[in-house]
This record gives structure tokens, C-alpha cells and sequence, in this order.
């Protein structure tokens, strides 16, 4: 937590579990493809905190709730559509197929503000291919905002049942394990400073 003030992080709410560790990802990564191995760790814990009605106040206090995870469904519905009326929400289920694929998943994005899949993860839940194909399917389904993920063909918007597509800025890519959590960080940066949203 030390380290986290160091960068203006207020960490006074973070949970800690007494016995178990901070979760743990390790990427393999190739150019063709990538696969992800955890272990939650502390994080097996995140569905019984997120129902706390103290877990619940503090959240209501934020600007902005970012679920970097899939939430359980129709369990954590009550809290996302209870923290909607007041906090703007995003999410990424991070290529969890079997919540992109389940119906009642649809419930919980209609009530965030803003989702973010890359490419194949909103194929899954879109049955479509193609951008402005997916787009449509999602606007259909009453999603919100989608701010869509395209690598290397750089990025898609909706926004207030409008499309808009943004170009690559071109680098040398090295590595792109954890490219989608910078694009959603740097998309919520900017809307809590007031950007319209295309921009």
C-alpha cells in the first residue's frame, strides 16, 4: 500500500485477506496467440466483499467503479444497478467466455455505462463479425457504450447510439499483455476529467 501513495493512490479501503496472497496472473504469450494462468488468491474473496453493505457505501462515494472482473450475475445485479443511478460503471470480463456467451450476463452490462471487449470477446457476446456489424448488435441488445478493442486496427466507439472509429498510433509492439487495461484506464482518466467521448 506504501507504494500505492507513492503515485497519489488512496489505498485506505483496499481489503487484505489474512491468509491468503495477492492474486497472481502469468501470461504466455506468442505472436499468434496468448493464454492466461491464475490463481485468485485473496481475489477468491471479492464476491462476498462486493456484497458488504459497507463494501457498498464506499463504492457509492466513488466517481467512477471500474469491474475488471465478470461479476457473478444475477448476484451482484441488485449492487450494479443500485450503483448506477449515482456512479458511472465500466467493465471488462477479460475474454471470460462462458459470462460473454451466458444470456443473463446481457442484464448486467445494460446497466454499466461503459463496456470494453476487445475484438473476439465482443464477437462472443454479439454473435457478429465486423465492426460496425458487432456495434449494431450490441446497440440492439441495449448496451450503452462499448468501447471496442481492435489491436492492431486501433479502436471503435459507441456512444449515444452513434459509431466512431479511432486509428492506430503506430509503435514498435513488443509485448501487448496488459494493452487493453491501459486503453480502459486511459479512457476512464479522461472521462473523469470531463472528455467528450470520442475524443
Amino acid at each position: 500500500t506504501d507504494r500505492l501513495s507513492e503515485f497519489g493512490v488512496d489505498s485506505s479501503r483496499l481489503e487484505q485477506h489474512p491468509r491468503e496472497p495477492t492474486g497472481l496472473t502469468v501470461s504466455v504469450s506468442t505472436r499468434e496467440d496468448r493464454a492466461f494462468f491464475s490463481y485468485y488468491g485473496a481475489n477468491e474473496s471479492l464476491p462476498r466483499v462486493l456484497r458488504q453493505p459497507a463494501t457498498r457505501k464506499a463504492l457509492a462515494e466513488a466517481s467512477h467503479v471500474h469491474f475488471a472482473c465478470a461479476p457473478d450475475g444475477e448476484a451482484d445485479l441488485p449492487l450494479i444497478r443500485a450503483l448506477s443511478r449515482t456512479v458511472k460503471i465500466s467493465i471488462d470480463v477479460q475474454s471470460h467466455m462462458s459470462w460473454l456467451t451466458r444470456p443473463s450476463s446481457l442484464n448486467i452490462l445494460r446497466n454499466c455505462h461503459m463496456f470494453f471487449p476487445n475484438e473476439q470477446e465482443a464477437e462472443w457476446i454479439s454473435y457478429e463479425t465486423g465492426t460496425s456489424q458487432i456495434l449494431h448488435a450490441l446497440r440492439d441488445k441495449g448496451i450503452r457504450g462499448v468501447g471496442l478493442k481492435l489491436g492492431g486496427k486501433g479502436a471503435a466507439l459507441l456512444w449515444r447510439r452513434r459509431q466512431f472509429l479511432a486509428d492506430i498510433f503506430p509503435v514498435d509492439t513488443v509485448d501487448t499483455t496488459g494493452a487493453g487495461d491501459c486503453f480502459n484506464a486511459g479512457f476512464i482518466f479522461a472521462s473523469l476529467r470531463g472528455y467528450p467521448a470520442q475524443r
